[in-house]
């Protein structure tokens, strides 16, 4: 027993020590951007301090709230009325309005530039119905903030979307039938109990649209609107490292601020539910069965239909162009660098869950916590500050291994995408408990053998569907993909936004956006699968 008592602390150590250097590399960026940022500046830095950066911290600010303003229109309402009302389509119109997450923020973006161009769809098909006076006359430049505003929305409101359907269609059930029982109206019953209990739910949403907003790069600019993300790759492209350095501090703080307001917001509501029980559904009929089935088909109709219909079309006309032009290697590198890279963050997410339950006697889940926030920093800035200590090792060791190489894209993904693999593999050690780690170390297996022996077989479906995940979020990844990617090294989403940036032609970036669109659609079937009627 004394034997089994020794062995068991020293792996505790080795596993505290594998848990401290998993977050050492998770937490790299921030360290090196802290220290970095005291260094003295050049010239360059007091120009952007004096003509851009004001820019660059106000478009942010501005997109974020703007953004985030619409998603909770887009997201909230329908999903209160797919959830607690019967209308026509309801049950198709549950599922698709999470199709939006499939398409990335840069390929929206030029899609619906090139149909509203002076030469686009619209103006083909009005010209040619209505004459070309009507269609000058209808013609508007969108190019313009307000515009990207909405197209971000589109593509970003599933985020709240999805987490309000699961709280109002279970989470709050209970509540929601008291409230009606006694007589409250459906109105009443969303505002006095409905939105209070969803919203943890709401904001956390909420907190992904503003992250994904301030780590956007393609889309804005395509749409020439200088944000944070944009001066950081103005600073970089132009070889000042140190700039890009303080940009990227800016954009950190800004994010680390939102942080800190949502779990403040979503601290002050505790309300938890022991029993879920699925909420009855009322019939609307008449009018208001008409009015949601509009509001809902439009939304979904606007922000997926008609651009993936728009780009199927294009793909018909420039397929075999691109086809011709390197499409299966660009298709390979992609599915390799994801595929490498799924299972990688999955496994390391699998490891230090394991470790921070195992080390919860001394803050060990705590510690495992602090390897989540690389999804509460902005792509741009994990590019920027892991490139340094890259730059130091390769020299040390006099080698080209991490900077410029798929291992550093590799590491750069790890940070940035840990906690997507994290959440659902959580969940599933929460539900089959601690029983089986007593049971093991009570025959004197080693945590290691209990991990791979007990845990992995059991876990397999939580660990597919975390491979899932993070494969298609490393797939649409750009701007942490355009700045550490090897030489002559392009993916669907590079060339994707090649071929709209450079040759300013939506139809030639077609083939590459529909395939990364098709592709995205998978973990949108695994989560509708997690959202109970």
């Amino acid at each position: 027993m004394l034997h089994f008592t020794k062995r068991i602390k020293f792996s505790r150590k080795g596993w505290l020590l594998t848990l401290l250097f998993l977050l050492a590399v998770v937490l790299i960026p921030v360290f090196t951007i802290l220290l970095r940022a005291f260094e003295p500046s050049g010239n360059s830095w007091n120009l952007i301090t004096e003509f851009f950066l004001s820019r660059y911290i106000w478009n942010s600010l501005g997109l974020s709230l703007g953004v985030g303003s619409l998603c909770l229109i887009f997201g909230v309402l329908p999903a209160w009325l797919v959830s607690n009302f019967d209308f026509p389509g309801r049950k198709w119109l549950k599922l698709g309005l999470l199709f939006p997450l499939s398409i990335p923020t840069y390929i929206m973006a030029y899609t619906y530039t090139g149909i509203f161009d002076s030469t686009g769809t619209v103006q083909h098909y009005v010209a040619a119905w209505f004459g070309q006076a009507t269609a000058n006359a209808m013609y508007f430049d969108s190019m313009n903030p307000y515009f990207l505003t909405v197209l971000l929305a589109f593509c970003l409101y599933p985020y709240v979307y999805s987490a309000c359907l699961i709280s109002f269609s279970s989470g709050s059930s209970r509540q929601l039938e008291a409230a009606s029982s006694l007589g409250s109206t459906a109105m009443s019953r969303f505002f006095r109990v409905g939105l209070p209990l969803a919203k943890p739910a709401l904001f956390t949403g909420l907190f992904l649209v503003i992250m994904e907003v301030l780590n956007e790069y393609g889309a804005v600019q395509y749409f020439n609107i200088k944000t944070l993300t944009t001066g950081i790759f103005t600073a970089w492209e132009n070889g000042d490292l140190n700039s890009a350095v303080r940009v990227a501090l800016i954009l950190l703080m800004i994010a680390m601020l939102f942080l800190l307001l949502s779990k403040w917001l979503k601290g002050k509501q505790q309300i938890t539910e022991s029993s879920k029980t699925p909420i009855v559904r009322r019939k609307l009929s008449g009018s208001k069965g008409i009015l949601a089935m509009t509001f809902c088909f439009s939304l979904f109709l606007f922000s997926f239909f008609i651009p993936f219909i728009q780009l199927l079309a294009w793909s018909t006309i420039a397929y075999k162009g691109v086809v011709l032009d390197g499409f299966a290697s660009m298709a390979g590198n992609t599915f390799l660098v994801s595929v490498v890279a799924a299972v990688i963050i999955t496994m390391v997410a699998f490891l230090l869950l394991f470790a921070g339950n195992l080390l919860q006697s001394i803050g060990g889940r705590k510690l495992a916590a602090l390897g989540l926030l690389g999804y509460s920093i902005p792509g741009a800035i994990i590019a920027v500050g892991i490139i340094i200590p890259f730059v130091f090792l390769d020299t040390t060791f006099g080698s080209d291994v991490l900077l410029g190489s798929v291992t550093g894209l590799v590491i750069a993904y790890l940070i940035r995408f840990l906690s997507v693999s994290y959440g659902p593999l959580k969940g599933a050690f929460e539900r089959q408990g601690s029983r089986l780690d007593d049971a093991s170390l009570s025959l004197q297996s080693r945590p290691v053998k209990t991990l791979f022996k007990v845990h992995l077989p059991i876990l397999k479906p939580a660990f597919v569907m975390a491979v899932i995940l993070v494969f298609v979020d490393v797939m649409k990844e750009l701007p942490m993909t355009l700045i550490l990617r090897p030489m002559n090294y392009d993916t669907l989403a590079t060339e994707a936004y090649r071929y709209a940036q450079t040759n300013e032609s939506a139809v030639q970036a077609a083939p590459f956006s529909i395939l990364l669109i098709l592709i995205g659609i998978i973990p949108i079937l695994v989560l509708s699968k997690l959202i109970k009627r």
